[in-house]
């Protein structure tokens, strides 16, 4: 294994790969994300500044966490197998980078999420507007991490619901295994408090992603965002 990259062994999820990010890009400040169908723009390269990373809070999974995972679980929740068409909702390109609290990339980690539809419904039996809810929509999805920890997702807006602020859920897996379950807020709206971990300036930071809108690759009017995800450092490393 080279030096400043912390590999791990990973099974591609199914149907698609992540989105392929340019790694020149990072070292540019910006970062550049090709599917054929999205180009996405992601945080500059924390690496470059290990000192200022902060490790992501953990934030409880909540009851909507997928009984079973869909067969289609790639990494843009738009487009599902079968539907007649593409989701309903303001698209969203959500990417960012998985790095350790000293700044190295991890690569072959899954990154999970889990959110509404643009009706505020969850793909799961005990949501109450389950019969409602968007067969368009993936309602989950799963990016493997690149060699410069980079992941992407195409997804849409989630939509507020039961007061809470808007958010998307995001599990963070190595070797099969847990390493974080936290959750992505977008500015605007308060963090609410969630088990042992004290809203600070410093949390609602780590947690909230500002949306902008922009264009895709094929000019379809598209928000983006940007997130980076730090977890400690792996015993033994």
């Amino acid at each position: 294994m080279s030096a400043g990259r912390v590999r791990i062994p990973h099974r591609q999820p199914t149907k698609a790969t992540p989105l392929t990010f340019v790694l020149s890009a990072l070292a540019a400040g910006s970062l550049a994300v090709s599917s054929g169908t999205a180009a996405v723009a992601a945080s500059p390269d924390a690496t470059e500044h290990p000192d200022a990373l902060v490790v992501t809070p953990s934030q409880l999974e909540g009851p909507f966490y997928p009984v079973e995972l869909p067969v289609d679980r790639d990494a843009d929740l738009t487009l599902v197998d079968g539907a007649d068409g593409p989701a309903a909702g303001e698209p969203l390109l959500l990417a960012g980078q998985l790095l350790t609290a000293d700044g190295e990339p991890v690569e072959g980690a899954v990154i999970e999420i889990w959110q509404t539809d643009d009706g505020g419904v969850y793909l799961h039996p005990q949501d109450p507007g389950i019969a409602a809810r968007d067969a368009a929509f993936q309602g989950y999805g799963e990016s493997v991490t690149d060699e410069a920890g980079a992941w992407s997702f195409r997804t849409i807006l989630p939509e507020i619901y039961g007061g809470r602020p808007r958010h998307i859920h995001a599990k963070v897996k190595i070797a099969g295994e847990t390493a974080l379950t936290t959750q992505i807020y977008f500015s605007g709206g308060d963090i609410p408090a969630e088990g042992t971990v004290p809203i600070t300036d410093e949390v609602t930071d780590a947690l909230t992603v500002e949306a902008f809108a922009d264009l895709d690759a094929d000019g379809e009017a598209v928000l983006r965002a940007s997130h980076l995800i730090v977890i400690p450092v792996p015993a033994g490393t």
